[in-house]
C-alpha cells in the first residue's frame, strides 16, 4: 500500500465572475418525446470556454455539476493559453447554485480536467493536468473550498473516477499507455493507494470508463492497439470485471475503440463504442450479461468523418446516447431490450463540438461546446447546457 502525500500550496477557488446566461425554458425538443426543462450558456465575449465533464446528482437539491476550461486565444497567436478551470452547479430548475473557478497563477498552471466526479460525502473530486503533463488529484467541497491536493506519479493519467463509500474511489486511466486501475482511500487530508492493476496487452492501452458493481467491485472498458491522435487506428476493446480487491473475475474482447459503459438493473451492462478504425465512425450499442456475454447488438449511426466519441447513459427505462454528427448534436434513445425508439439531430443552425450527456432517472443533461467564433481579434467558444425530461 502506498501513501500519496499531499503538498500545501497557496490555493484559492474564486467566485466565477464570467458571464453566464439566465436559464431559458422551452416546451419540446423537436418532434421527439423529450421536454426541455431549461437551457443556459456558459461563456463571455473574450474567452474560449470548453465543457469537459458532467455529474448528475439529485442530492442536496443540486441536479447538475459541470466542469471545463477557459482560455485566451487570439487570431494572431494560435496557441491558446488556459487561464483556469471553471465549475458550476445548477439546481433542478436550472438556477445557478454555485460557481467558482481555479485560476492559474504563479503556483498553478492547469491545462485540463482529465476526470471529474463527486464523492458519496458530497465533495468534488478532480484529476487536473498541468501544461507540463503532471497530474494531481484535487478534492474540493461543494462550495469550492480546498480539502486536499495530491500529485500523482509521472506518467499517470485519468479517464474516469468512480466514487465508493465515504471518500474512497477508483481511478481509471493509464500509466505511460499501459491500462491502469487504482483504488484510493482518503485518509485525513491525504490519500492512500490501496491497490493497483496494470494491463499491458502489447499496444497503446488505457482504461476509459467503468461502473461500480456489488460489494464495491467494478467493470471497466479498456482500449489497446495502435491508437493515433483522436483515437484513430486499429484497437481492441476489453471489458473486464474486478472484485473489490482487484482480482480479475471475467473479461471479454472485441474489435473497436473508445467505449462508454453503464450498468443495467438486471445485472448486465451496455457499452457504446466505435467499430471503425479510420476517420469514419461506426457507432454501435452492445448489451452484455453479468458474465460479460453478448446479449444483443444494435447499430447507432455511421458517419463518414468524425472524431469525438459517443457516450451512453442509463435512464429510468432505457439508454440515451449522445454525440455529434458533422458538428450537430445527436441523441438517440433505445429501450433496455435494444429497440431504437427515436433519434434527434439538431439543426445546422445550432453547431456544436464535444457533445456529452448524463442522465438520472428521466432527467438528462446535455453539454456541448460551440465551434470557435471570431470576435475582433479573439477566438471565442461558449458552452451550451440543456436539461431534458424524457417522456418515457
Amino acid at each position: 500500500m502506498t501513501f500519496l502525500r499531499p503538498y500545501t500550496i497557496a490555493f484559492r477557488a474564486t467566485t466565477l465572475s464570467l458571464l453566464c446566461a439566465i436559464p431559458i425554458r422551452a416546451a419540446q425538443l423537436g418532434d421527439v418525446p423529450a421536454n426541455v426543462q431549461w437551457t443556459t450558456t456558459i461563456g463571455d465575449s473574450i474567452h474560449a470556454f470548453r465543457g469537459r465533464h458532467i455529474i448528475v446528482s439529485m442530492e442536496d437539491g443540486a441536479s447538475t455539476v459541470l466542469a471545463g476550461t477557459y482560455s485566451e486565444s487570439t487570431l494572431s497567436n494560435r496557441k491558446s493559453k488556459v487561464l483556469g478551470i471553471w465549475i458550476k452547479t445548477f439546481n433542478t430548475d436550472g438556477k445557478d447554485a454555485a460557481s467558482f473557478d481555479l485560476k492559474n497563477d504563479d503556483t498553478h498552471n492547469f491545462a485540463d480536467v482529465e476526470a471529474f466526479s463527486r464523492t458519496r460525502t458530497g465533495h468534488l473530486l478532480l484529476v487536473l493536468r498541468t501544461i507540463d503533463g503532471e497530474t494531481q488529484i484535487t478534492i474540493l467541497s461543494a462550495r469550492g473550498e480546498l480539502i486536499s491536493e495530491t500529485p500523482l506519479e509521472r506518467g499517470v493519467h485519468a479517464s474516469a473516477l468512480l466514487p465508493l463509500a465515504n471518500d474512497d474511489f477508483y481511478l481509471l486511466g493509464h500509466k505511460n499507455l499501459v491500462a491502469l486501475v487504482m483504488r484510493i482511500s482518503a485518509v485525513g487530508k491525504g490519500l492512500k493507494e490501496m491497490w493497483r492493476v496494470s494491463s499491458d496487452r502489447g499496444g497503446q492501452g488505457m482504461v476509459l470508463d467503468g461502473v461500480i458493481t456489488g460489494n464495491d467491485g467494478l467493470v471497466v472498458t479498456e482500449n489497446s492497439g495502435k491508437l493515433e491522435q483522436f483515437f484513430m487506428g486499429e484497437s481492441n476493446i476489453w471489458v473486464v470485471k474486478y472484485d473489490s480487491a482487484g482480482h480479475r473475475l471475467a473479461e471479454t474482447q472485441f474489435k473497436g475503440r473508445a467505449g462508454s459503459l453503464v450498468s443495467s438493473s438486471d445485472g448486465g451492462y451496455s457499452i457504446c463504442y466505435d467499430r471503425s478504425a479510420s476517420s469514419a465512425q461506426s457507432i454501435s450499442l452492445q448489451s452484455l450479461d453479468n458474465d460479460l456475454r453478448v446479449r444483443w447488438q444494435q447499430p447507432v449511426v455511421d458517419i463518414k468523418f468524425g472524431l469525438e466519441p459517443f457516450v451512453v447513459s442509463a435512464t429510468q427505462r432505457g439508454l440515451a446516447i449522445f454525440g455529434q454528427e458533422y458538428n450537430r448534436p445527436r441523441m438517440a434513445y433505445f429501450s433496455k431490450a435494444g429497440e431504437k425508439k427515436w433519434v434527434y439531430l439538431a439543426a445546422q443552425e445550432t453547431p456544436a463540438i464535444a457533445v456529452i450527456g448524463k442522465c438520472s432517472g428521466a432527467l438528462c443533461t446535455v453539454m456541448s461546446t460551440q465551434p470557435a467564433i471570431k470576435n475582433d481579434n479573439q477566438v471565442v467558444n461558449k458552452v451550451n447546457v440543456m436539461q431534458l425530461l424524457l417522456v418515457q
